[in-house]
This record gives structure tokens, C-alpha cells and sequence, in this order.
């Protein structure tokens, strides 16, 4: 990936989608949409500042785990939601935003016809 002011891959929700905490190189942008404390950010100027989080993420299994189970979303998960990620359902039928929103703990799995698959944020 590339470094571009703006710029957003999917890179940082695949690693969430993975159960892991991501490590962000790229625009600053990333904290309008996830929550900070749940996600480590790389700052090439300031790099023992990502590398000393790390270090202390792996002495410390409290706050790794603290972190690994912290809301994935930035403020109000709805509105975060709402701002960052299309409702369209023209795109694929809507499959895609479906499968993102189940796995960010939104929504019904997309694979599944029952009701009982249907979560609402299950990282609060």
C-alpha cells in the first residue's frame, strides 16, 4: 500500500475482520472512522512510539486483551456507520456492506436466513 493524505484501503478492516489489532501506516483520516484504542498507529516521524505500544501490548496480556476486545468504531458506532459505509444496496445487492457490517457487529449474517444471526455491536 502507499502512503496518500485521504486515502483509506481495506487493509485496516481486513486485520479487524481477522480478530487482530492492526498495525496502521496511512493517512490520518483512520481516526474520523475506527477507535483508537483499538488499532495501533505507525507514525514514520515518531516510529519507537508504535514500536514501544507493541512492547508493551506484548509484556502486558490486560491491556493486549483490553485492546483486542475494544469497540472497533469511532464515537457513535451508528453514526460512524451511517458517515463511512454505503448503504447502497445497488453494489452486489448489498452483499458486500452486509458481510462488512455483520463482521463489525452490525447487522444479520449474510450467509444465514434466520433472524438468530442478527447482532447489534457485540464489541460494547
Amino acid at each position: 500500500n502507499t502512503f496518500a493524505e485521504g486515502y483509506m484501503s481495506e487493509k485496516i478492516l481486513n486485520a479487524f475482520m481477522g480478530g487482530t489489532i492492526p498495525i496502521w501506516y496511512g493517512s490520518k483520516e483512520v481516526f474520523k472512522m475506527f477507535n483508537k484504542n483499538a488499532f495501533i498507529y505507525f507514525d514514520v516521524n515518531s516510529p519507537t512510539d508504535a514500536l514501544d505500544r507493541i512492547k508493551d501490548l506484548e509484556k502486558d496480556t490486560k491491556k493486549y486483551q483490553k485492546m483486542l476486545n475494544a469497540p472497533i468504531l469511532a464515537g457513535d458506532a451508528d453514526e460512524t456507520i451511517q458517515n463511512y459505509f454505503s448503504y447502497s444496496d445497488d453494489i452486489g445487492g448489498g452483499f458486500l456492506k452486509k458481510e462488512i457490517r455483520f463482521k463489525l457487529g452490525y447487522g444479520c449474517d449474510p450467509n444465514e436466513e434466520s433472524e438468530n444471526s442478527c447482532k447489534k455491536n457485540l464489541r460494547q
